[in-house]
């Protein structure tokens, strides 16, 4: 979010400040320190963007539903390949042949 923020183009700042009938404050560049810009987010409750806890509760309440999956990071840190091939497979008619060995990086991956 901060590396979006801070790098966008004026046209985008233009395009969100200018727009006829604007609600609510306009957004300004961020903060040069990353640590005070989300400092800052947390503080205002998820100024200038969305509210951090709302933006959570909003993806937990649907999180049962077919095409959402809610992965917690230590699940993917303890099995990158294996979390991957599972949730992204997970949404397709596509089904994983687990590999015996390891491949080369130019290998495709096998599916079946």
């Amino acid at each position: 979010m901060y590396n979006h923020h801070a790098n966008a183009a004026q046209a985008w700042y233009d395009a969100l400040n200018n727009t006829p009938g604007l609600v609510g404050d306009r957004i300004e560049k961020p903060p040069a320190s990353i640590h005070e810009y989300y400092q800052r987010w947390f503080e205002k409750d998820g100024y200038p963007f969305w509210p951090f806890w709302e933006n959570i509760r909003s993806w937990w309440a649907i999180q049962k539903l077919a095409n959402v999956k809610l992965v917690h990071f230590n699940q993917m840190k303890a099995d990158l390949p294996g979390s991957i091939r599972e949730r992204s497979l997970g949404f397709s008619t596509l089904r994983s042949t687990k590999p015996s060995s390891p491949r080369s990086s130019n290998t495709a991956p096998s599916i079946t």
